[in-house]
């Protein structure tokens, strides 16, 4: 009667674990109700349709970099392309010698960051570059900048989980002025 009585509640134990199981979502915690507007974290079925291309691409470029920002310089590389997971983007920093600065911003299908990997591997690593998520209220998501010396053929990879797309520019490093 005794294991009679374990097979029963083993099996109510088991029974209730999978009751248990079948609730779960991949939604994550309920959000709290702070009385602030809650905002959406990005999400992997993001639509990818959503991005910019072709023209479009172009025209998001021009918006979230604009070419006459005040105190830049002329910009000797500008270009846009698009990053999707397995097809990385290869930047090319290949410049005369000298002191260069590199602008980049992105959008990606959920808002999520882009990764930046130089190479040769630089001794300073680069933290990932949030990007915006289209349809929001900011075109492009931070604004990274990262300065480089010419002379030699260097690189950077831009990599994501989601389809995203970029703009950078490349241009000569302006020292402060005192």
């Amino acid at each position: 009667m005794l294991s009679l009585a374990r097979t029963a509640g083993a099996a109510a134990s088991v029974a209730l674990a999978i009751a248990v199981l079948a609730g779960c979502t991949d939604q994550g915690p309920a959000p709290v109700d702070d009385g602030l507007p809650l905002s959406p974290g990005p999400s992997k079925s993001a639509d990818a349709s959503a991005l910019p291309s072709g023209a479009a691409l172009d025209e998001w470029a021009t918006a979230a970099m604009p070419t006459d920002k005040p105190g830049g310089a002329t910009a000797v590389r500008r270009a846009s392309g698009e990053v999707a997971p397995g097809t990385d983007a290869v930047v090319d920093l290949t410049q005369p010698d000298g002191q260069w600065q590199l602008t980049i911003v992105c959008q990606s299908a959920d808002g999520s960051a882009m990764t930046l990997i130089p190479a040769p591997v630089e001794t300073n690593e680069l933290q990932p570059l949030q990007c915006a998520a289209p349809g929001g209220t900011a075109l492009r998501g931070d604004l990274g900048s990262i300065g480089f010396s010419g002379g030699s053929g260097h690189t950077l990879t831009l990599r994501t989980t989601v389809p995203a797309v970029f703009v950078y520019e490349i241009t000569p490093h302006i020292a402060p002025q005192d």
